[in-house]
């Protein structure tokens, strides 16, 4: 078996000829006779299946639950929805409906960090202004909300009222609305 690395690495077969191609979850088979197999986190997306429907089994999200089917706003747990392809890390990203209460940001860090999520950042706290409409539940639009970037004694906070971004001392109280980047679903 040969095995080619690199960052742009070219495969050439002959129609009778087989490889295996993968790259991160996705993996293709090429076996033979202009056979080509893919499977996405191991369930097979192409060939479909003899009925033509695409498999009842669906892969995990990566990147692909901003699919028409899986719209910004889809509650996929208690207290969880979908809130698109993360501005930040290029990642699906989960929002919290109901906000997790009132607190100061080193409390707020605290909190979001014990139970495994995080605070939004500031190009999440954007896309979250602007796609309000498509999301489910209501923010306080009296107060801003706290976002992960902070320094020694201030931190930024979001208004959803406006598109407003400001920094504040971290001992104020806001609220917090976590986000997570593990899929709830799962």
């Amino acid at each position: 078996m040969t095995e080619l690395k690199g960052s742009n690495a070219q495969l050439t077969l002959a129609p009778e000829e087989r490889a295996v191609v993968e790259q991160g979850g996705i993996k293709v088979q090429f076996n033979g006779s202009d056979n080509v197999t893919v499977l996405q986190n191991g369930v097979t997306v192409y060939p479909l299946p003899a009925n033509g429907n695409a498999p009842q089994t669906q892969p995990a999200l990566a990147n692909t639950a901003a699919a028409e089917d899986h719209p910004v706003g889809t509650l996929d747990a208690p207290n969880w929805q979908y809130a698109g392809i993360s501005p930040t890390t290029g990642k699906d990203y989960w929002l919290q409906i109901e906000d997790a209460g009132i607190m100061n940001h080193f409390n707020a860090v605290s909190y979001a960090k014990t139970n495994g999520f995080r605070l939004m950042s500031g190009a999440e706290g954007i896309q979250t202004y602007k796609q309000q409409d498509q999301l489910q539940g209501v923010f306080n639009k009296e107060m801003g909300y706290w976002l992960e970037e902070h320094g020694t004694s201030n931190a930024r906070v979001q208004w959803f009222d406006c598109n407003i971004r400001v920094n504040l001392h971290r001992l104020k109280d806001r609220p917090v609305r976590c986000v997570r980047d593990d899929d709830p679903r799962l």
